[in-house]
């Protein structure tokens, strides 16, 4: 993000000002000051909370200088085929990996067996959950690799529903889906389902390509049904509603909120949210079982920044959903971030700021001077 920075300044050597970054540079200082009050606090971590703090300012300086990058349409679609090739790159290295695990070359793994996730820091993580594995790719968790894909993936969907141009085939959809089996992921698998019925809908190939998709999600589900795989019972858990990982994304999220801002409507600060959390279930005699974060990004930026800065950086968002060129990208932010927190990471603030400018001033069969051909 740095490199970003340095590359901007010297090309550019000005800043991009407009009513979205002002928003969340607001939301910095105010974020800022209301620490200097939840600081008191004996849980507070000025570490946490420094730590926390500085990569949300490199988030939210990044849109004083994207803008800057994709000015014309030339400059957005070169953007988009850049993060086409990334999600390629990530699709490739996903399944070498699959492949070396499988024809035995194990040793440059760090296989993490299910409940103990100590040494989660390393490179190249596999999951063992048993009777499967779980991969990845280069990020730390399957459910990363999910909501990373997921991200890139709505921006170019959303901008093909806009202008007609057709940035990914296909065929590189079809196996970016098969890389999301392979992370054994229920958000991630029913979040990409989703993007897939909106880039199909309304197209003369719905119905063939819909059956297609859904052709090998049966053959997968009966694969590991026959195999009686843990995972069968995880989906089940999670329809039944007894899957404690969904229950907290979906409704333990908002529970640990309420006990946060009737105590206190400043949240927790920034980077402070668990031990915030567990301070405040201790005063009212709640204890939480499984883990304490919320894994909500919606509801983490309430319950660690309050709710005048949570509704301050969730109202440009809320926006997305009201117009019919952005609607696509609020229903990728959902999806997000109802699979991890959104902000701590520099990544996603990026990506979200990506989304608010990549289709702004775009128009239907944009011209981009690229004599492109859809494959």
């Amino acid at each position: 993000m740095i490199i970003f920075f340095l590359t901007s300044i010297i090309r550019f050597r000005k800043i991009y000002i407009d009513k979205i970054n002002v928003n969340y540079l607001i939301w910095l200082i105010l974020v800022l000051a209301f620490s200097f009050v939840i600081s008191k606090n004996i849980y507070f971590s000025y570490d946490n909370f420094i730590f926390a703090f500085f990569r949300a300012c490199l988030g939210v300086f990044s849109a004083f200088f994207i803008p800057l990058w994709i000015k014309t349409s030339s400059n957005k679609y070169k953007i988009l085929i850049v993060i086409k090739n990334i999600l390629l790159l990530h699709v490739f290295i996903q399944f070498l990996f699959y492949i070396l695990f499988t024809i035995g070359i194990t040793h440059i793994f760090n296989i993490i067996p299910h409940g103990e996730q100590t040494n989660r820091g390393e490179w190249f993580n596999i999951y063992s959950y048993t009777t499967y594995y779980r991969f990845g790719g280069i990020f730390e968790e399957p459910s990363w690799y999910c909501w990373f894909m997921v991200f890139l993936l709505g921006i170019i969907i959303n901008y093909e529903k806009i202008t007609n141009i057709k940035i990914l085939g296909n065929t590189a959809l079809f196996f970016i889906f098969l890389s999301f089996i392979l992370t054994f992921s229920i958000a991630g698998l029913v979040s990409i389902t989703i993007l897939i019925l909106i880039r199909f809908s309304s197209t003369t190939l719905t119905l063939r390509y819909l059956l297609i998709y859904i052709a090998v999600i049966i053959t997968f589900l009966l694969f590991l049904q026959f195999n009686e795989s843990p995972f069968i019972e995880r989906i089940y858990a999670t329809l039944n509603g007894n899957d404690s990982s969904s229950n907290i994304r979906l409704f333990g999220s908002i529970d640990r909120l309420y006990n946060i801002v009737t105590n206190n409507i400043f949240g927790t600060g920034l980077g402070n949210s668990i031990q915030g959390i567990t301070y405040y279930s201790g005063l009212e005699k709640i204890y939480y079982n499984g883990t304490i974060s919320n894994q909500n990004g919606y509801i983490e930026t309430f319950i660690s920044t309050g709710l005048i800065c949570g509704t301050i950086y969730i109202l440009p968002i809320i926006k997305l959903a009201t117009s019919k060129n952005t609607i696509c990208l609020f229903i990728t932010i959902t999806l997000v971030f109802f699979t991890t927190s959104s902000i701590f990471n520099s990544a996603m603030w990026f990506l979200l700021f990506l989304s608010f400018y990549i289709t702004k001033d775009v128009t239907k069969n944009e011209n981009t001077n690229i004599g492109f051909h859809n494959e």
